[in-house]
């Protein structure tokens, strides 16, 4: 302790546990910055499984070793390597955060590889024919314009769903992404995107698309 203090080094406070600096990060920096359903989600996964393993450790003596030791042992209690993987993820941010706020020095949750979901393949985008088929079997259909933007653009449903017509310029081909339509505790809300990157103008679109 004596060297870190010398060095500048970052040093948590003695009596911070995982379990509190959880609850903490968890209310005043993830959930004003994900959506409900996200927040809930991350809730879940500290409630259910890292505080009850990780949580009474002191956060500025959690090491990689207990990382590896916290997925080892949801592996051996038959949590999916899709849920282990989605803890371990809240984890790496939450300490991502606590470094960022010199509460400690280095990120050990980055030192410890993820399980990966067995059989996890990468998504393959549609072919050129089966576009088409998709295309033509839905002409007539009253929602043929959100196929053809689907297809055409490759923007989350979410988006799609959020558009609205003041967003679309059929003169100049532009289309505004501007805001995402999802269900928050069974009613429809809609948020703006993620960051200034995902509100984008994507051009190109066929012009009798809508």
């Amino acid at each position: 302790m004596r060297k870190q203090v010398q060095s500048g080094a970052p040093l948590a406070p003695a009596g911070l546990t995982v379990a509190r600096y959880l609850e903490e990060w968890m209310e005043q920096v993830a959930a004003p910055r994900v959506r409900p359903n996200t927040a809930r989600s991350y809730r879940d996964l500290i409630a259910k499984h890292l505080v009850p393993r990780l949580g009474r450790k002191r956060l500025g003596q959690l090491g990689a070793r207990d990382v590896r030791q916290f997925l080892a042992a949801l592996s051996g209690d038959g949590v999916g390597d899709r849920t282990a993987q989605l803890a371990h993820a809240v984890l790496r941010a939450a300490l991502e955060d606590a470094m960022r706020e010199e509460i400690i020095p280095r990120n050990v949750a980055k030192l410890v590889r993820a399980p990966r979901p067995a059989g996890e393949k990468e998504q393959e985008p549609l072919t050129v024919q089966q576009v088409r088929t998709l295309l033509n079997s839905t002409r007539g259909h009253r929602l043929h314009a959100l196929f053809v933007v689907f297809a055409m653009l490759g923007l989350w449903r979410s988006e799609v769903l959020g558009l609205r017509w003041e967003d679309v310029d059929l003169e100049v081909g532009v289309l505004r992404v501007r805001r995402s339509l999802h269900r928050v505790e069974g009613q429809l809300a809609t948020f703006p995107t993620k960051t200034q990157r995902s509100t984008r103008d994507p051009t190109g679109w066929p012009s009798t698309a809508c």
